[in-house]
């Protein structure tokens, strides 16, 4: 899943789920392809974006819901998007399903982009790593500076795992490592819990 973390010094700490990120990529890519992703886009770039079932995937309502707001697989899977397939009048080609997905992916994460002040926008993950969904992301946001976190020597990759080994030292050390203007908690509180087998 596509989120966001917004880190502005004068507001709190936000951030919420965007939408499907690779996850439709992925599945479609592996349906056509038999690989796990499509590497660097390219079976996206050999098609053309379909513009009825962009529309209709952006009509999505989960969308246009205002954060705080959380999503997954339960929503955006392979049977939520073969419903959207199955309402279009006539069938395209693999390719063309597969570039209006990464259009799905991009427009989505900068139309969110959008509604906050221009600046640095920091990319994680594997979609990272995927050339054309970077360069399209980058394309929609020109008047942002689009990099990776590799550029702040965090490398794009390891960045959750990163997340993780703190949160687990923060459980190990009983430091709260909640953020409340994330999740919408009640409270600061300690996250985890420890067992000895």
């Amino acid at each position: 899943m596509s989120n966001v973390t917004i880190l502005d010094p004068d507001q709190p700490v936000t951030g919420f789920d965007i939408g499907p990120g690779n996850v439709l990529l992925n599945y479609w890519a592996n349906r056509y392809l038999g690989e796990p992703f499509d590497r660097n886009g390219r079976f996206a770039a050999r098609g053309t974006v379909i513009p009825d079932l962009l529309e209709s995937l952006l009509a999505e309502p989960f969308f246009e819901r205002p954060p705080p707001k959380s999503t997954g697989r339960e929503l955006f899977n392979s049977a939520w998007l073969n419903n959207q397939l199955n309402s279009l009048s006539k069938n395209h080609s693999p390719e063309d399903v597969q570039a209006t997905l990464l259009s799905l992916t991009a427009l989505s994460i900068a139309e969110t982009l959008k509604k906050y002040p221009s600046g640095d926008v920091y990319l994680c993950g594997g979609g990272a790593r995927n050339t054309a969904l970077f360069m399209t992301i980058k394309k929609a946001l020109p008047s942002f500076n689009v990099g990776l976190t590799d550029d702040k020597n965090i490398d794009a990759d390891y960045l959750e795992a990163m997340a993780f080994a703190w949160l687990a030292e923060c459980t190990l050390k009983g430091v709260s490592a909640n953020c409340p203007s994330v999740t919408g908690a009640s409270k600061h509180c300690v996250l985890g819990a420890i067992y000895n087998p």
